[in-house]
């Protein structure tokens, strides 16, 4: 009579594991877009063929930042590398392997070059976030949440290049009665990537999840 409770109580036990077990988040790609039907737009009149043009959706580089951010590991999209304001030439962002933000302030014809502040793009409470500063004013005040992720990457005529544009924000989106509006706050990092043209792709702003504990 003791062997049919034996078998019950391993079943039970495997049920008992199997409602413990956490599952992995599933990669959901619902915000990811691209424009694979306009291929990769000539820099040069008459030029049909754009050399190195990346179509290959896991290549492109959205879709690589957009893997990060569902893992919550922004680190592997902003350290290590160098980044510039919306005009790229007021200001240059130069983030290192720990997140340590150097701005240097340049101008309308001349390579931002003098360096003006300091910031960083750190976990702070499971959530990261990113400030910055300068000295005498020289730029705006940045701190914030980083709550959403946008990112552009293909051609841009307002550029006449190649661009990675990828956007931090605090909030979904641009609230208009006055309270919110100065609640709100986002900055956008850009790079010009004529080295490495793609089709247009990229994301809509999309929730950073918590940093999970290690």
């Amino acid at each position: 009579m003791k062997f049919p409770c034996t078998i019950l109580f391993l079943s039970f036990s495997i049920i008992l594991y199997c409602k413990g077990k956490i599952e992995p988040e599933v990669f959901n790609e619902d915000t990811f877009y691209t424009e694979e039907e306009k291929g990769c737009i000539a820099e040069k009149p008459n030029e049909d063929i754009v050399e190195g043009c990346i179509k290959k959706k896991e290549n492109l580089f959205c879709f690589q930042f957009l893997k990060s951010l569902k893992n919550s590991k922004l680190d592997k999209i902003f350290y290590g590398e160098n980044w510039y304001s919306n005009d790229t030439q007021s200001f240059r962002y130069i983030i290192d392997n720990f997140g340590n933000v150097k701005v240097l302030r340049g101008g309308p014809d001349s390579e931002p070059k003098e360096l003006t502040g300091h910031g960083k793009l750190q976990p702070r409470n499971k959530k990261w976030h990113y400030n910055h500063s300068c000295e005498r004013d020289n730029c705006d005040l940045i701190d914030l949440d980083i709550e959403f992720l946008s990112c552009y990457s293909g051609y841009s005529s307002n550029f006449n290049a190649y661009v990675l544009i990828v956007t931090m924000k605090n909030s979904d989106s641009y609230e208009t009665d006055e309270n919110s509006h100065e609640q709100y706050k986002e900055i956008s990092y850009v790079k010009i990537i004529n080295q490495k043209p793609q089709i247009t792709n990229g994301f809509t702003s999309t929730k950073v999840p918590p940093i999970p504990s290690n």
